[in-house]
Order: C-alpha cells, then sequence, then structure tokens
C-alpha cells in the first residue's frame, strides 16, 4: 500500500536480509552463509534493510537495493573468501534480482551434506577460527551444544544407513567367502589374505556392479583370474598418511 517493495518472509532460519555487499567488510556474509550452511541452508538476501516498527507495528524488510558491486562481482571472489575461511567450503548460488527498479543480491546457501562447517582463520570481528555458526530464526550465532551433538548424530546415522546394504551382503554370504576392496590404496583383505590391486584394474571395478559377477551378453564384467597378485609379507607396500624427508632417506637406504 505505500508503494514500497518488502520481503515477506523476513529474517528466520532459512532467510538473513543484509542491507549494503562488499568483500572489504565481508565477514558480516561470511558468518551467515556458514550458519545457513550448518543448519538447512536458505537465502542471504542484499538490498534489504529492517525497518524496526514503532507504536505496535510490525518491522519491515524493505527493498532498497544496491549499487553495482554486486552485479559485477566475480563469483571465482566469493569462493576464494569462502574456501579461505572455512572447512568444508559451503556451496552458495549467486543470482542478482531487479525489483521495483531497485536490484537486489542473493546467495543460495546449500545445506552442507559434510556439516558442521567451520572456521579456519579469523576474519574481521565476527568470524573466529575454531568457532562454528548456526541459523536461528532471526540471528547467525556460535552453534548451542545440542545442536551441533543433532549435527553428529546425524551423520552416524547416514553412515550407518549407507554401510547397511554391504554389512548385509557380507552377512548373506559369509566371513570366508568375502574380501574387503580398500579402493583408496588399492587392496583386497579379509585380515588373513591379503592382495594388492593395480591402477589399471582399480579404473575398471565400477564393472563389478554391472555385471554383478556374472556373465551377461553386452555387459562387461571384471575379469579377476590373473589381474590379481597375492603379496606376501616382505613384498607388503607399505603406505603412511605423512612422509617426512628422513622417512624418504631410511626407506631408500632399506631399499623399502
Amino acid at each position: 500500500a505505500s508503494g514500497i517493495w518488502f520481503f515477506r518472509y523476513g529474517e528466520s532460519d532459512r532467510h538473513e536480509c543484509k542491507e549494503g555487499f562488499g568483500f572489504r567488510h565481508c565477514d558480516k556474509w561470511l558468518r551467515a552463509v556458514a550458519a545457513l550452511a550448518n543448519n538447512l541452508g536458505g537465502y542471504l538476501i542484499f538490498g534489504v534493510k529492517e525497518q524496526v516498527g514503532t507504536k505496535g507495528r510490525k518491522s519491515s524488510f524493505d527493498v532498497v537495493g544496491l549499487t553495482d558491486d554486486f552485479e559485477n562481482a566475480d563469483p571465482v571472489e566469493f569462493t576464494k573468501r569462502l574456501k579461505a575461511t572455512f572447512d568444508p567450503t559451503p556451496v552458495v548460488d549467486i543470482v542478482s534480482i531487479e525489483i521495483g527498479g531497485k536490484k537486489i543480491g542473493v546467495l543460495h546457501v546449500r545445506q552442507h551434506p559434510a556439516r558442521p562447517v567451520i572456521a579456519v582463520r579469523n576474519e574481521g570481528s565476527l568470524v573466529k577460527e575454531g568457532e562454528i555458526y548456526f541459523r536461528y530464526p532471526g540471528q547467525s550465532s556460535r552453534i548451542k551444544y545440542s545442536d551441533l551433538r543433532a549435527i553428529f548424530d546425524e551423520r552416524d546415522r547416514q553412515a550407518r544407513a549407507d554401510m547397511m546394504p554391504m554389512i548385509e551382503q557380507l552377512l548373506r554370504l559369509g566371513p570366508h567367502n568375502a574380501m574387503i576392496a580398500d579402493l583408496a590404496n588399492g587392496t583386497l583383505a579379509d585380515g588373513a589374505r591379503s592382495f594388492s590391486i593395480g591402477k589399471e584394474l582399480i579404473d575398471q571395478i565400477k564393472f563389478i556392479r554391472e555385471g554383478e559377477f556374472t556373465e551377461k551378453e553386452g555387459s562387461p564384467a571384471l575379469r579377476l583370474v590373473g589381474d590379481l597378485q597375492a603379496v606376501d609379507s616382505e613384498g607388503q607396500i607399505i603406505r603412511r598418511g605423512f612422509v617426512t624427508p628422513t622417512d624418504l632417506q631410511n626407506d631408500f637406504l632399506k631399499q623399502q
């Protein structure tokens, strides 16, 4: 009725509004991005200002518009700031919209599948190294213990759900008829026996699922006989997660 466009939803656990935008004081919106990524995901809207209500009137979030800074911003710059500040890196989609002759900017923040997103360095006065932020109705703040626990519980539940099909198949086959393939290190093992898998074969591992270990016309099958070689204790490949120059020298001298 006043002729002013406003954002109907206001600020919630999925929406946060900012009057302005800039990379110079980016801690204000970086904190909000991390908070949304750690909750349900949501929208960070620039060019919308909260007008505090008076005499019993509710606050409104009016469209005030932005300069061209957001529309002309390089998407790579957003990614650089996010990667340098958080781990894992939040994923955002960027769009500029014109409403009533005024431009607003929108960041759509996706819920991160590997939550929690943690700050790895200080940025301005609002982002502190080691802190985890969470989006609550009307504010982005440090996460509460109960919400952090809920994130870990959900992650554990999902991990168990992903493992159940494999565990059920192992139970059907029995421990003497099954081995576990470690695709990261290229080994097959059952606790007593171990095989080393070459890189060329690892690239074909996907054929196991497609062929289901049965011969089908026109369907690629993984050939195991002759492609796997048993490794005894003397020829066992040793892999370290972290190698120092001293490790390299010692292994060279010992011909390992």
